[in-house]
């Protein structure tokens, strides 16, 4: 899972500004926070500047009227500064400097979202004497454009004719010469949009840096485009639009003037839209994505909302009415994916929605990035610990003060009696992978006052891993992995029973089944709501959920395992 970005300036007196790479670069780092990079092309030079630094002032060379940004989360190759992106090839180099400028002429730079089986491609190269000193995919991606266009062919063909080599789920932009080329995998895993203007041409992982250049954006979608004989064609008017499955758009001085097919295989490029099974990956909706953000063609947040609806009552009918009269029951989100869901689930069944956690002012400082993209237990594990504070006045029980005379005695009853009712808080977060979030702020509420404690997933248990979208190789560090729902609940107890033991004995007796429970949504409901969100049966990718493809997982990952062997330089 990775971040990428793309502005040409259309308008010579407009130019990109250091404070616009700061926040895009910010913008894309939930998707991918071990290293940025950013390239600009002027005069015929392409810079490049790589770091797993903070960005801060960016010195004029970075700048200009057209630049690419990418922010990685190493899925193939180890985190290290030769495999920081974007991939970079000079004539048959693989050139890793931190910082460069080079001939655009002769060189290939890709901004690559996603991952490839690129290692019988590496061999080939390798045979006509290219050198890698970076050991993954993008670099693969990018010398064997390279090597396609050294033999004669243009640039818009030489990208077709490398992603029909390979198999994988990727949005991925090659910048070369004097053009650029914006791509989508055939069957639509991960997202690009795309936005169009009078003063730019704009290409993102997430619609909402689009805001940093027209504040309109979200107003001005692009109308659907058919021909004479009725069939879907690519529509390059101004506005906004999704990167259609398979589509190939060439950009030169920041105007589109060519679109083609991957794996078109034809001399003529064509611009009608050809049908293939899309497998939009679901997970986008729970959690890439942020919630301003346009996924597949929908907002993220209205889908989360509306999602979020078919989860169910914390009791039977009859008690959960009682408790909501009696203001008893708490929706609290777990922040910041979680808001969404919990505001959507909250105001559909007329629940209390208060603000009980907050992200820490020390992470927001220091760290500000997603705890699940992490590249190992012990970080994942030291963020969990960082990254929230709780509000305790949202999990402890109401103090009543008393109450004098005939009025006051009648309030003090009652009040008596709805202390006797705990309250029932019940925290929504987007997704449940490893447990570890759940389990601390499941530990921190008990810690904070709360007396019975439900913690709802948006999403359905996540079982497998993936190859595709979530980027999960082993399934193994999923808490719903071989497990049903009951044993991830008996799992959780006994997580949460170990911290409190440790922070406060005094509480063990409220660690029980019946204070405790883990809710998720179903999967057949996510995609009921998915269907009639986009008004048509969608096609998605929901293998980490249910299995779904099974038949592809076995030669996906013995493809994978032998790529990374590969590519790491262990076997030929």
């Amino acid at each position: 899972m990775c971040g990428i970005f793309y502005a040409a300036v259309k308008n010579p007196e407009l130019l990109i500004t250091g404070k616009d790479l700061q926040k895009i670069i910010y913008g894309l780092k939930h998707r991918g926070s071990e290293n940025w990079g950013v390239t600009s092309r002027t005069n015929g030079e392409i810079f490049v500047k790589k770091s797993n630094g903070k960005p801060g002032n960016f010195e004029d060379k970075c700048l200009g009227n057209e630049v690419g940004i990418s922010t990685r989360y190493s899925t193939q190759g180890v985190n290290k500064e030769s495999n920081y992106t974007p991939a970079v090839i000079s004539s048959k180099e693989n050139v890793v400097d931190l910082e460069a400028v080079l001939n655009a002429e002769e060189t290939v730079i890709c901004l690559y979202n996603g991952e490839a089986n690129t290692g019988y491609i590496k061999k080939k190269l390798e045979k006509k004497g290219y050198e890698f000193k970076s050991s993954n995919d993008t670099a693969h991606l990018t010398a064997y454009v390279n090597y396609q266009i050294r033999k004669g062919l243009s640039f818009l063909k030489a990208v077709n004719k490398t992603l029909t080599k390979v198999s994988g789920a990727f949005s991925i932009i090659f910048m070369h010469g004097n053009q650029t080329i914006a791509a989508r995998g055939k069957e639509g895993t991960k997202p690009l949009e795309m936005m169009i203007n009078d003063n730019y041409t704009l290409f993102s992982s997430e619609t909402q840096l689009f805001g940093n250049f027209d504040k309109r954006y979200h107003s001005n979608r692009m109308s659907k485009k058919y021909n004479e004989r009725g069939e879907k064609i690519y529509n390059y008017e101004n506005g906004c639009r999704q990167v259609y499955a398979g589509e190939i758009i060439l950009v030169e001085n920041g105007r589109i003037i060519d679109c083609d097919t991957v794996g078109s295989g034809t001399e003529e490029t064509s611009n009608v839209v050809r049908k293939t099974k899309l497998k939009k990956c679901l997970f986008e909706w729970y959690y890439f994505s942020k919630p301003g953000n346009t996924c597949f063609g929908a907002d993220t947040q209205t889908w989360r909302g509306r999602n979020a609806k078919t989860l169910p009552r914390p009791y039977g009918r009859l008690k959960s009415w009682i408790l909501k009269l009696m203001g008893k029951i708490y929706v609290v989100p777990v922040p910041m994916s979680g808001n969404s869901g919990a505001a959507g689930f909250a105001d559909y069944r007329g629940y209390k929605l208060r603000e009980g956690i907050v992200i820490s002012d020390y992470y927001k400082s220091t760290f500000n990035e997603r705890t699940f993209i992490q590249p190992t237990d012990e970080l994942r594990d030291s963020r969990s610990e960082d990254k929230y504070e709780f509000i305790p006045s949202v999990f402890s029980p109401k103090n009543y003060k008393s109450k004098k005379g005939f009025l006051g005695k009648v309030s003090n009853f009652f009040n008596h009696l709805s202390s006797l009712v705990p309250k029932t808080h019940i925290l929504v977060d987007d997704s449940i992978v490893n447990g570890r979030t759940t389990v601390k702020v499941i530990s921190e509420a008990f810690l904070n006052g709360a007396e019975i404690v439900k913690s709802y997933s948006t999403s359905p248990p996540i079982i497998n891993g993936c190859f595709w979208g979530v980027d999960i190789k082993e399934g193994e560090r999923l808490i719903a992995h071989g497990r049903t729902v009951e044993e991830i609940n008996e799992e959780i107890i006994i997580r949460v029973r170990e911290i409190i033991e440790k922070e406060a004995p005094d509480l063990i007796s409220l660690i029980t089944k019946k204070n405790i429970k883990v809710v998720y949504n179903k999967l057949e409901d996510s995609i009921r709501t998915a269907d009639s969100f986009l008004n048509k049966k969608g096609e998605y990718c929901t293998h980490c959920f249910d299995g779904s493809r099974m038949d592809e997982v076995g030669v996906q990952k013995d493809a994978y395992e032998k790529n990374y062997l590969i590519t790491e330089g262990i076997i030929g």
